[in-house]
C-alpha cells in the first residue's frame, strides 16, 4: 500500500487491517500463524498491532490455587495429594478448552483412552465429558509426575458418562475418572489420566 493509497482508504484502513489480522490467525487452537511480521506492521503501524497482539495471546488464568501455597500430602505408595484444592477455575479451564483443545501427556493415559473404553476415547470425544463437569464432580487435586524432572497440578473428577448418548447418566453411563492441569502460560488443557473409576 502506497502512501496515496493509505491516504485514499484511510476511513476504512481500520476495518480492512482487522480484516487481514483476523486472517493471518487461525490453525489450530487459534495459534499465531503469522510469518511475515513486516507487512504485519506495514498495515498496522507500529504501536497498534502490539496492542491487537496482546488482546489475542492475553488468555485468563485458571489457576485459583497459588502454587507456593499448596498443602501437600505424600501418601504410603508415593502419590502427593493438593489438599486444599481444587488447583483451577473450572469454568476458566473450560473456556480454555473450548478455544485451545486437549493434549494427552502421558502414554498411560493415552493408552487407557483406547483400550478401556468403547469405543475408543478420542480428545474430541473427551472434550464434551470435561465440558458438562461441574464443581459437584470434583473429587480432589494432586501433583503428577509427566515426564523426566517435569509435574503438573491437576485436578481430579469423576463422572457417569454415556458414550453412546455423549451425556451424563447415572442410570446408563459408566463412572470415569480423569484428571487434568495446565502449565502456566500455556492456556491448553493437558490430560494426565482418564479412566473408568
Amino acid at each position: 500500500m502506497t502512501p496515496s493509497d493509505r491516504r485514499r482508504t484511510n476511513g476504512n484502513l481500520h476495518l480492512q487491517s482487522l480484516r487481514v489480522y483476523d486472517g493471518a490467525l487461525g490453525g489450530i487452537a487459534g495459534e499465531p500463524k503469522i510469518r511475515n511480521w513486516s507487512w504485519i506492521r506495514h498495515i498496522f503501524g507500529g504501536l497498534p498491532i502490539l496492542a491487537k497482539l496482546t488482546k489475542m495471546v492475553n488468555n485468563p488464568n485458571p489457576r485459583i490455587l497459588v502454587a507456593g501455597r499448596c498443602i501437600v500430602r505424600t501418601t504410603s505408595r508415593g502419590r502427593r495429594i493438593i489438599t486444599n484444592g481444587p488447583v483451577y477455575d473450572l469454568t476458566i479451564a473450560q473456556q480454555l478448552l473450548r478455544v485451545h483443545g486437549l493434549h494427552v501427556v502421558n502414554e498411560r493415559a493415552d493408552t487407557d483412552m483406547i483400550t478401556r473404553f468403547y469405543p475408543a476415547l478420542t480428545p474430541a470425544s473427551l472434550s464434551p465429558i470435561i465440558l458438562t463437569l461441574t464443581s459437584n464432580h470434583y473429587v480432589g487435586s494432586e501433583i503428577c509426575a509427566t515426564g523426566v524432572n517435569m509435574e503438573l497440578h491437576a485436578d481430579a473428577f469423576t463422572i457417569c458418562w454415556n458414550q453412546q448418548r455423549c451425556a451424563e447418566s447415572k442410570v446408563s453411563g459408566r463412572e470415569t475418572y480423569l484428571k487434568f492441569g495446565f502449565r502456566e502460560n500455556n492456556p491448553k488443557c493437558l490430560i494426565v489420566s482418564i479412566h473408568p473409576s
